[in-house]
């Protein structure tokens, strides 16, 4: 069961950083619609391109904010650029709004960010001012927008894929700006798929690659051999060797097409722990005292107190066999609906197997604080 309370750790202590005071801008949290129609993005290749291609068509952007930073044990503030981060070019919609995606942890308890600049790859002109938009603390991606309409882009936006095709051993290309080094790309390759941060449905899947990162790599992208850009690097970990995850694209444009307003993404809270049960052995089923099911899946582990979960009459025990007619095929599949594609208050409709019985259980579910 050690490997299910470590990613739990990750998570939390991650959610330390989050900030109570926000910096978004009150404006920014009227009802809106994110317009999702990109134009002239770029087509991917039909077949598999280099780090030089991929670089020299989509380029790199690199976020320098700027504000107030606390420093050390006493709290002592200075002025001036506050973090590096990296970006990925999202894309023009029809209204000629033009933005960026970068990683959420841009906004966190040590810095009160006042103005952030985009310095693009492959132009000499100045860097231009963005503007924060949007703060998912769950899946740790932030959207801004280019101020400036007329200001040209000098890389066309990268063509989306789908993570879902990746399978492990594949190359794949990490562009960011590491150490506050612009402008770098790197490759590596897929190491893991079913990766998740936290076991409570709350973070689903997540893609762990060995392009080589540092800090300052956070919010770029992770492109396919045919530079298409499957996920957004967000976190990494030296155990012993670097190790980078990124959330997969598709994941936050499902996101952001089910976000009716500017601010803080708010997700949905079922409140279950879950594993695979082709992933436990007799002790770990002891140690949480549940009988091996006779069915295999996706078995229910533990139930939050209060949770929505608990008021569905959902047990430990239970194996997950579908929901809202879709099939699991492991414990991250329900993960990744909830968070994405669901919204707090709504009820999905879950068939379990309790011992050989099976038995349907609808689930409001409820907010994530």
């Amino acid at each position: 069961m050690t490997r299910m309370v470590w990613v739990g750790f990750v998570f939390l202590y991650g959610c330390g950083l989050w900030s109570k005071a926000e910096n978004l801008p009150e404006a920014n949290t009227s009802p809106w619609k994110f317009d999702l129609d990109f134009k002239e993005n770029a087509a991917p290749s039909e077949k598999e391109i280099g780090a030089e291609e991929i670089f020299s068509k989509y380029g790199s952007v690199q976020l320098v904010p700027s504000g107030e930073s606390i420093h050390g044990l006493l709290g002592v503030k200075r002025s001036g650029d506050v973090m590096h981060l990296s970006a990925v070019y999202l894309g023009e919609n029809t209204k000629g709004e033009k933005f960026l995606l970068s990683a959420g942890h841009l906004d966190n308890k040590f810095f009160q960010i006042q103005n952030v600049f985009a310095y693009f790859s492959h132009t000499t002109d100045p860097p231009v001012e963005a503007e924060l938009l949007i703060i998912d603390r769950v899946l740790d991606w932030a959207l801004l927008k280019i101020k400036d309409k007329n200001f040209k882009v000098p890389k066309r936006a990268p063509p989306i894929g789908n993570s879902d095709n990746l399978v492990l051993g594949q190359k794949v290309f990490a562009i960011g700006s590491p150490l506050g080094y612009s402008h770098c790309i790197r490759e590596g390759i897929v190491v893991n798929l079913s990766t998740a941060q936290n076991y409570f449905f709350t973070q689903p899947k997540l893609i762990m690659h060995q392009c080589p990162i540092n800090p300052g790599d956070s919010g770029g992208g992770l492109y396919n051999a045919k530079g298409e850009l499957i996920g957004l690097n967000v976190m990494g970990r030296e155990a012993p060797n670097w190790v980078l995850f990124a959330v997969p694209i598709e994941d936050i444009l499902k996101v952001l097409k089910r976000t009716e307003k500017a601010g803080y993404v708010e997700h949905p809270f079922l409140g279950c722990k879950a594993w695979n049960t082709w992933d436990l052995s007799s002790r770990d089923l002891a140690e949480v005292g549940i009988e091996r099911p006779p069915k295999t899946g996706v078995l229910i582990t533990k139930i939050e107190r209060g949770s929505p979960a608990e008021k569905s009459g959902l047990k430990p025990g239970d194996v997950l066999i579908s929901y809202d007619g879709r099939f699991p095929k492991d414990y991250n599949d329900l993960s990744r609906y909830i968070i994405c594609e669901c919204e707090a208050g709504q009820t999905i409709n879950l068939v379990i197997d309790r011992y050989g019985t099976e038995i349907q259980i609808a689930a409001q579910l409820g907010k994530l604080e």
